[in-house]
This record gives C-alpha cells, structure tokens and sequence, in this order.
C-alpha cells in the first residue's frame, strides 16, 4: 500500500490517480486553495535551457534599445554641427569665390585698359632673331642650377641668378646636336644686387645627357615698381595651403611687381611659383601695410622656401 502524495489517502501500490482527489501521482498537480475537493497543476518552472534562452533575449534586447539610443544621440549631434558649421563654411566659401571673382575681373579690365600688362609665361617664344643677344656676365652670375620634375613628369630648369644691373633679360636655353635644336625661355627683372631666377620649361624630347647653351636678350621694358617694394616677413604651412606675411616698404607696387618662390625638402629643389600681387593681394595700400598670401601647394612636400620681389 502507499499513499497518496497529495491527500495521504491510502491506495493501490499500482494505482495511477488517487480514489479521494482524483490527482494523478505523475503530473504534478495540487488542489487549489480554499477549494476542497478541486485540484489545478502547479505552475510549470522553465528549464536551464529556457531560462538560458530567456536571459539571452532580454541582454540582446537591452542591447538594441542602448544602441538605438546611441544612434539618435549621434544623430543629433550631427545635425546640430550641421545646423551651427555648415552654413557659415559655405558663406565663407561663396564669399571667397565672389572675391576671387572680382580680382578676377579687375585684372581683365585693368588688363585691357593696358595692353603692357604682360603674360609671364615664355616657354614657347623663340626671341632669336628679335633681339640683340648680350653678355651675360655683365648682367648676372649665377649661383646655382637644379632641375626637377612635377607630378605631371614635366622638368624644369631653374637658374638661380646673382643681378650685377637693373635690366629685363629674356634667356634661352638652347639644346641640339645640329640636327634638331630645341628651346626654352624665360623672362625676368633683374635689380642689382638682388637675386632672382629663371625657370625653363624643358621638352620631353631632350637627351638626358644634353647641356644648353644660353642666348640672352634684353627685353623691352614695361615698367615697374620701386626697388625692394615687398619684403616678407614670415611664412607657414597648413594643410595644403602656403601663407606669406608680407610687408610693403616702399612705393609704388608696379602692375606687373610679382613674387617668385622656390621650394625646397632637405635642401633640394623640388618646385616653385610666380604670382603676382595685382591678383593676390588687395590688402598692401602703402608704405608700411601688411597682407597674407595664400597659396595652394597640393602635391609639393617642402620644408623650406626662397621669396624674391620682382619689381
């Protein structure tokens, strides 16, 4: 005999349900409270595996909301720099666009009003024949030569010059072997004891063994500024930008004054640039006045630089 496991009734060793409650002796079941006689199952508990389940879906849910609210908490952060950066970046850039527009077009009228305003770029112009060639040695020494080649492979011939005289010298540097002659010019303002340099665009045809042979010519002059006019004061690099602090010590700044740099890494040349203070200055307006030029240097890796004042 045993009993029953519910309502200790006395029953069969082989009976299944109890007589007095009915209840099986395998399904876990009980009476309910307060009502004899009436019995429900007890409440199932999950297993391991369910529990573990459950406790899974709540972290990965956890998860989701943490992340969600990250998103919208970047999300707002983006759009307040939005509201607050974005506009006055793009004012900026509309209004150095219309500035750069203006010089632009003052340079064009200026440019028509006087047709003496020259193009600085003489690497085509065969002058032989033109002009009546000079001695060279009376004009200038030269202190240095280098060449170097642009991300576009063209190469450059730079002469850096050492001016004995006051004078606009058009050079040519002459390469041949009697069968074929080639030429590149340049040209620019000597102004005695000053140094400048000439720059020859060299043809991609040119045997690397080749040496020059240099034809100068005096040039006509087109007038120009006071002597030492510009000096600059200091320079730095930002990003892919360039900035001369310059200063004007004398006047007048001539309409064809220019400035001319040479680039250098450890010593070496690896580029330069003309520009003239008609197109990149509006800010030198005497004796005494300041500016900040701003130039791009994309693609040239430099550490130091050579100003010269092209009067």
């Amino acid at each position: 005999m045993k009993t029953c496991r519910f309502c200790a009734t006395a029953m069969a060793d082989n009976a299944a349900t109890c007589p007095n409650c009915g209840l099986s002796q395998y399904d876990g079941g009980m009476q309910s409270p307060g009502t004899p006689g009436q019995f429900t199952a007890p409440p199932q508990q999950p297993n391991p595996v369910e529990r573990q389940v459950m406790r899974t879906y709540r972290q990965v849910s956890i998860a989701g909301r943490l992340i969600g609210i990250l998103v919208l908490i970047v999300f707002a952060a983006f759009a307040v720099f939005a509201i607050k950066f974005i506009p006055p970046i793009l004012k900026d850039m509309k209004e150095h666009d219309a500035s750069m527009q203006q010089k632009k077009e003052e340079f064009e009228k200026r440019r028509q009003e006087n047709d003496s305003l020259p193009s600085f770029d003489f690497g085509d112009i065969d002058v032989s024949g033109s002009f009546q060639t000079l001695d060279s040695d009376a004009f200038y020494e030269v202190v240095d030569t280098a060449e170097y080649q642009d991300s576009l492979g063209t190469t450059y011939l730079v002469r850096k010059v050492l001016a004995k005289q006051d004078a606009p010298i058009i050079s040519t540097a002459v390469f041949g072997d009697g069968s074929e002659t080639m030429k590149a010019s340049d040209r620019i303002v000597l102004t005695e004891g000053e140094y400048n340099y000439f720059r020859y665009v060299l043809p991609d045809n040119i045997p690397a063994d080749a040496e020059p042979v240099f034809e100068d010519y005096r040039a006509a002059d087109m007038g120009s500024g006071a002597k030492d006019a510009v000096e600059l004061l200091s320079w730095k690099q930002e990003d892919y930008t360039l900035l001369l602090n310059v200063r004007q010590n004398a006047e007048p700044i001539g309409r064809n004054s220019r400035f001319k740099l040479l680039f250098y890494k450890e010593g070496k040349l690896v580029s330069e640039q003309t520009g003239a203070f008609l197109m990149n200055t509006d800010s030198l307006k005497g004796t005494g006045s300041q500016a900040e030029i701003s130039l791009m240097t994309f693609g040239t890796d430099y550490d130091d630089i050579a100003f010269f004042y092209e009067p």
